[in-house]
């Protein structure tokens, strides 16, 4: 059975890829490092693993705002959130003694349809709306900070 938590981190990614890996590594490594040192996925239950999470995902939210930052739907930037997406939610998985490969699914395909579903809404905003892009772009950063906060600390 999928639960949402793959799904929430797989969007979450889908909108910011670095996002879910760092409130999946800061939870685990705050609530229950131990749970991850027998598996695959122990590298995250390091402080200096959630740290380097955390920084990516804060540089990646002010880079966010650049014009230079290519699309989030072009192949490369695509084949990552989905990666991130597939990950985040296999270690959630690992954690709360799930399948794995439920989490690597539901993760990766809720990536995709996030990365979509977030690129065509901003620009709704944008183009329909006329709210500004970097407003709408700090609208979304807000939706993936309080998805994180209420995924993982409910």
């Amino acid at each position: 059975m999928v639960h949402w938590h793959s799904i929430g981190l797989g969007i979450m990614s889908g909108m910011r890829s670095m996002s879910a890996l760092a409130f999946v590594g800061n939870h685990i490594n705050r609530y229950g490092p131990n749970r991850l040192k027998k598996t695959r996925f122990r590298w995250i239950t390091g402080r200096t693993a959630s740290t380097l999470l955390t920084l990516m995902a804060a540089t990646e939210l002010a880079a966010d705002k650049s014009p230079f930052v290519p699309n989030r739907t072009d192949p490369a930037p695509l084949t990552g959130r989905i990666v991130t997406g597939a990950l985040s939610a296999a270690i959630w998985n690992a954690y709360k003694k799930r399948p794995v490969w439920e989490g690597l699914i539901a993760g990766g395909v809720a990536a995709a349809f996030g990365t979509f579903a977030a690129f065509h809404l901003r620009r709704a905003a944008v183009q329909r709306l006329g709210i500004p892009d970097p407003a709408a772009a700090m609208a979304e950063d807000a939706l993936v900070i309080g998805s994180g906060i209420g995924l993982l600390y409910e």
